[in-house]
């Protein structure tokens, strides 16, 4: 998984916008600091209390997600196919009326002969058996099936989870870079007022101030997207939450790689082809117990007249041998081999793909782990304190105001870095889950 990329904050027509405000309106930093930020989107957030943790999006996910509610139905319609297949040959009852409606002697109904008679067949070859077998293997691959999809559901909701969470970090970045435009707006008017720093200070102060407003805006705008992405992942239209509970920068401790590739060959995503062995195992069975010589058999009675009118009756039996059935069937047990051979290959082809993807995520995962750490403990602290030299020494006019707000800027930058790396680091440790089979609610 690639690191998060970060989001342009302001667009060209932005900036067309900003130009045309500070030409026909007359800004006031005081009148900014008091004014709030407020949409429709807005507005709604503050229309809910509840936190949601991921613990119960997760279950909200597994009780309603309509993805996972199809296994539902395809479970019922298995078992009823392993019911029907447990039947045993059904009874035929057999009516036969001969000699009637003909010619001379068979005139009428005088030398009419009728029979009635049961007949079925013989399974050989234990066939209702082998299909029992099956049905049983195509059950529990479909469980297996059941799984992998929630696995796959569970691993999405838990990534809009984390970028839900970062967005909520973003958001608080936004306000704090909002707050800080404001005080550098009436900090560098009284430098211009006083006479010691040029009116286009100004101007740049205010431009970024209503910049630093628009990306709020923005950044909620993006929050309410996500939140309603995840509310959507449970089948609702609106989210019934304010905010998510947890923090980005609580990150579970790893295993050793040789332990989670351990975990992988023992996952859902192995077992499938493990399961589809076994199907075509039974399908073989079953191919091999249909090549056995079914029995058709038939007891019934016989009545007719005889030459002196009396009703004469007696019994009849028949049996039936298909022919040269075993040597018809030799063509679907081979296909059934062929494909067995094919899924052998397909599975050491899905295990090496599943090493090459664990592989990755776990060294991105360490490369972000890294990058979060040396951002967090080093490069942030040091800007912070950076800015507050540069801030102090720009009011005793010894730095230009490029270089303050250029300080700020790279502050920033490194701190919307620190949010990308935690939750990149928290995405790739959900992809490792997900491939492990260890991603629970």
């Amino acid at each position: 998984m690639k690191n998060i990329i970060l989001r342009p904050i302001l667009p060209a027509l932005t900036l067309v916008i900003v130009n045309i405000t500070l030409l026909n309106m007359s800004y006031s930093s005081s009148a900014l600091a008091d004014a709030p930020i407020v949409t429709d989107a807005t507005k709604s957030l503050h229309s809910h209390s509840q936190a949601l943790t991921l613990e119960a999006a997760l279950e909200r996910t597994l009780k309603h997600n309509p993805a996972l509610s199809r296994f539902k139905f395809r479970n019922q319609y298995l078992q009823a196919q392993k019911t029907q297949g447990q039947l045993r040959p059904a009874l035929a009852l057999d009516i036969a009326l001969e000699n009637v409606a003909g010619t001379q002697q068979y005139q009428g109904f005088d030398s009419a002969e009728l029979t009635m008679a049961l007949s079925s067949v013989i399974e050989r070859g234990g066939q209702r058996r082998a299909r029992g077998a099956l049905s049983d293997t195509y059950l529990s691959q479909s469980q297996l099936h059941q799984q992998l999809k929630s696995l796959d559901v569970l691993a999405n909701v838990t990534r809009l989870y984390i970028d839900t969470l970062a967005a909520q970090e973003r958001v608080a970045l936004a306000k704090r870079s909002l707050l800080f435009a404001q005080k550098n707006d009436a900090t560098v008017r009284q430098r211009v007022d006083a006479g010691a720093a040029p009116s286009a200070d100004a101007s740049r102060a205010q431009s970024s101030a209503l910049q630093a407003q628009l990306t709020v805006q923005a950044e909620r705008q993006h929050l309410n997207t996500l939140k309603m992405a995840l509310a959507a992942q449970w089948g609702s239209y609106k989210p019934d939450f304010n905010k998510l509970t947890g923090s980005l920068y609580q990150q579970p401790s790893a295993q050793a790689f040789e332990a989670l590739f351990e975990h992988v060959k023992k996952s859902p995503n192995v077992q499938i082809y493990t399961a589809q062995a076994r199907v075509n195992s039974a399908q073989l069975r079953l191919a091999e117990a249909e090549s056995a010589t079914n029995i058709g058999w038939s007891v019934g009675v016989k009545q007719w007249q005889d030459a002196s009118s009396h009703n004469s009756q007696a019994l009849t039996a028949s049996v039936s041998l298909p022919l040269f059935s075993a040597k018809r069937n030799k063509a679907s047990i081979a296909m059934i081999k062929a494909n067995q051979a094919q899924d052998t290959v397909l599975q050491e082809q899905a295990l090496l793909n599943f090493y090459n993807q664990l592989y990755r995520a776990y060294n991105n995962r360490q490369q972000a782990l890294l990058t979060l750490k040396t951002l967090r403990d080093h490069i942030i602290p040091l800007l912070k304190q950076a800015r507050q030299q540069t801030q102090q020494a720009y009011q005793k006019g010894r730095y230009s105001y490029l270089e303050y707000i250029s300080s700020n800027t790279e502050l920033i930058a490194a701190e919307r870095a620190q949010i990308d790396s935690a939750a990149a680091a928290l995405k790739y440790n959900t992809q490792i889950e997900q491939l492990t089979g260890q991603l629970q609610p």
